[in-house]
C-alpha cells in the first residue's frame, strides 16, 4: 500500500512540475508579447517626436493648405540609386521642392548619407520592401520580415523609421493589409517613366495627368526620370502648384493605418491648365 502511495505522490509531483513548466512558458510568451507591443508603441512615440522635431527644425518649410491651393505630391520608388537619386535630390534642393521616396531596403547600404541628406531637406522616406517582391505571393511571416528589415536599415542610416509603406507593383490583398503595420500609400497619377524612351516623354506624361491632389508615381532609378524632373517642376510652378509630401497632402499621422491614393480633383482648388 505504501508503494502505491509513493508512486501516486511521485506522479503528482511530476504532473505539478509539468504544469508549472507550462505556466512558466505561457508567462514567458505573454511577457515577450507585451514587450514587443511596448516596443512598437515606443517606436510610434519616437516617430511622432522625430516628426515634430523635423517640423520645428525645418520651420522654414511653409505650411500649405491643399484645400485652398493646388497641391501635388511627387513620389519616387525603388531607390536609392547612387547615381540617379542624388541628381533628383539636387534638383529638389535647387527648386526648394519636397518629395516622398519609397526605399528598397537592400539598396540602402552605401547610401546612408544620401538618406540623411534627404531627411534634412524635408523629404519623406517610406518603406518599399527589402527586395521588391510581389507581397500577395508571400506568407505573412515573409511580409513582416521584408518590412522589418527595411525599417531597420533605414533607422540605422540615422533617419526615423518610415510610417508609410508602398507595396511593390501596387500588389495588395487582404493578407497584405493585415500584415502591414502602417499606412499603405498608392498613387493616382502614373506617367510610366519605367517605359519611357526619353525625358521629354516622362515630362509630357506628368504634365498631361497633373491635377490638384495628385500623387505622382515615378522612379528615382532611371536617368530619363532624373533628366525630366527640372522641366516638370518648372512647368507645374507656372500653373501655381504647391509641391508637398504625401503625408502633407493627406494629413497623415505616425501610426495611422489605411490605404491611400490621393484626393479627387473636386476636393481641391482647381489649378489653371
Amino acid at each position: 500500500m505504501s508503494v502505491i502511495v509513493a508512486v501516486c505522490v511521485v506522479a503528482g509531483l511530476v504532473s505539478m512540475g509539468h504544469h508549472r513548466a507550462v505556466l512558466a512558458a505561457q508567462a514567458q510568451a505573454i511577457a515577450q508579447r507585451l514587450t514587443a507591443e511596448q516596443k512598437a508603441r515606443d517606436r510610434l512615440v519616437a516617430a511622432e517626436a522625430l516628426q515634430n522635431e523635423l517640423a520645428s527644425t525645418y520651420s522654414w518649410i511653409s505650411p500649405v493648405d491643399c484645400r485652398l491651393q493646388p497641391c501635388i505630391a511627387l513620389t519616387f520608388d525603388d531607390g536609392p540609386n547612387p547615381y540617379t537619386t542624388p541628381q533628383i535630390v539636387d534638383i529638389l534642393e535647387k527648386e526648394n521642392v519636397h518629395a516622398s521616396f519609397f526605399m528598397v531596403g537592400s539598396r540602402v547600404h552605401g547610401n546612408e548619407a544620401l538618406l540623411r541628406r534627404m531627411f534634412q531637406d524635408g523629404d519623406e522616406i517610406g518603406d518599399h520592401s527589402w527586395t521588391h517582391p510581389d507581397f500577395t505571393k508571400l506568407k505573412p511571416a515573409q511580409i513582416k520580415q521584408q518590412i522589418a528589415q527595411t525599417q531597420q536599415v533605414i533607422a540605422d542610416a540615422g533617419v526615423p523609421e518610415p510610417t508609410l509603406f508602398r507595396p511593390p507593383y501596387g500588389a495588395i490583398n487582404q493578407k497584405v493589409i493585415d500584415n502591414v503595420p502602417m499606412a499603405i500609400m498608392f498613387w493616382n497619377e502614373d506617367p510610366q517613366d519605367w517605359a519611357a524612351d526619353s525625358p521629354g516623354q516622362v515630362e509630357k506624361a506628368v504634365i498631361a495627368s497633373a491635377k490638384p491632389g495628385g500623387v505622382v508615381d515615378m522612379h528615382d532609378i532611371y536617368q530619363v526620370t532624373a533628366k525630366s524632373l527640372d522641366p516638370i517642376i518648372k512647368k507645374l510652378k507656372t500653373e501655381h502648384y504647391q509641391f508637398v509630401t504625401v503625408s502633407q497632402l493627406l494629413g497623415l499621422k505616425p501610426g495611422q493605418k489605411g490605404e491611400f491614393y490621393g484626393y479627387k480633383p473636386s476636393d481641391f482648388h482647381s489649378a489653371a491648365h
